[in-house]
């Protein structure tokens, strides 16, 4: 069974961490998991203290 985790809400509220960490847990316990971020901002980048990716509007 497939399952979709959306993470939404007002900006500084902590969206981004709060997907961090739901992508960790659930990688953490062998689950399948892809982190996408669609405001173009690179917060994950900044979280996991990595470059962030080119970004381009498609």
């Amino acid at each position: 069974m497939s399952r979709l985790h959306v993470v939404s809400g007002k900006g500084g509220t902590g969206k981004t961490t709060v997907a961090a960490a739901l992508a960790l847990a659930l990688a953490t316990e062998g689950r399948r998991t892809l982190l996408v971020e669609v405001e173009g901002r690179q917060g994950i980048a900044q979280v996991f203290e990595t470059e962030a990716l080119p970004y381009e509007e498609r």
